[in-house]
């Protein structure tokens, strides 16, 4: 081999071995625990995952997650083992040493009774001396799990506590707001119809990323994390890993809310606004919003209820459903079958 080949072949190892190092340097250290349906080491049972790394991915950031239990995620953070959690609820004792983003997704444990045994629920010590079905492991909140008033029944799924819940052996289950939605959208009628799921929520937390203070460009990452996570709203990514059809927000900040197309369309033929279909993103309950019709001495013209279909926006229903049955006839993604994508959240009947 000539000198200026062996040369040519020396400084292109060189230079390939430095881009590895400078890559794998570049990779942001994801941790999080066990808390499917959230964060988990399985696939399809990390939303919060899903949503975090396809936020960085599309803000041109490479991570690694690693599941750890929650103490060792904490002191991995503290020991600078780790970049940022995937996945946490803000309190002032970790913002002494974590940045966070703002709330990407919102814990709300919703309150799910029978129909024919309703009552008006306000606050938490309503159900004193109730027997409320939960899922055994699941992390609902010091308020519920340390909350002696309230006679926990144990269920091994969602889909057991519904079956205890219809043969009356329980008063009331409690189910994150993923999951009541999910009901709603995937179970039978037959079922459904036999449920009331209460509009005010039992506990309300918000999720955030955090990123530990220490990290360099941790403000700047923050931003473009943020920033993804408003283009993944209002283009229906987002609501594409949750595997909803109609999700509900305000994706532009503009105080318009919009029914948010990204799921299966397969029975989208009727207005999500007229069933008060979808999921509220961050507690913006479908049957309180209003449209310009509601509000005739509003000054604005502007509706306060619009559609959008693959990023679109369109002011009424006819102009959106025009542009969801094209999208569906030419095989436009995000349009496939997510009917499958909660089994793992309520269970199996």
């Amino acid at each position: 081999m000539k000198k200026n080949q062996m040369f040519h072949f020396a400084s292109s190892a060189v230079f390939l071995l430095l881009t590895t190092v400078t890559v794998n340097a570049a990779e942001l250290k994801l941790v999080a625990d066990e808390w499917p349906p959230f964060t988990s080491a399985q696939q399809g049972q990390r939303i919060a995952v899903d949503l975090v790394q396809t936020a960085l991915q599309n803000a041109a950031v490479d991570t690694k997650v690693k599941i750890l239990p929650w103490q060792e995620v904490l002191s991995g953070i503290k020991a600078d083992k780790y970049d940022a959690i995937v996945a946490a609820w803000k309190t002032p004792e970790r913002e002494q040493y974590l940045l966070f983003s703002r709330a990407y997704l919102e814990n709300r444990i919703d309150l799910i009774g029978r129909q024919d045994n309703k009552i008006r629920f306000d606050n938490i010590e309503q159900l004193k001396g109730k027997k409320v079905g939960v899922v055994s492991g699941y992390a609902y909140g010091n308020e519920i799990t340390n909350n002696k008033d309230i006679i926990q029944v144990p269920g091994a799924t969602v889909a057991d506590n519904i079956k205890k819940l219809l043969g009356g052996e329980v008063d009331f289950i409690l189910a994150d707001a993923l999951v009541a939605q999910a009901i709603k959208e995937h179970l039978p009628p037959e079922i459904t119809e036999k449920l009331y799921i209460y509009d005010k929520e039992v506990v309300t937390q918000g999720l955030y990323f955090a990123v530990r203070k220490n990290l360099q460009n941790a403000q700047p990452l923050l931003d473009k994390f943020n920033k993804a996570i408003e283009q993944m709203i209002a283009d229906g990514t987002y609501n594409k890993i949750l595997g909803f059809t109609w999700l509900v927000a305000d994706s532009n900040s503009d105080g318009v809310y919009e029914y948010i197309a990204g799921g299966n369309l397969s029975s989208a033929g009727k207005d999500p606004a007229e069933f008060q279909a979808g999921y509220a993103l961050f507690g913006d309950s479908a049957d309180t919003i209003q449209t310009e019709e509601n509000l005739p001495d509003m000054p604005s013209k502007k509706p306060l209820l619009k559609y959008r279909v693959l990023n679109q926006e369109y002011n009424s229903w006819d102009d959106a459903k025009q542009a969801i049955d094209q999208a569906r006839e030419e095989g436009v993604s995000p349009y496939e079958d997510t009917s499958g994508t909660f089994d793992f959240l309520i269970g199996k009947f």
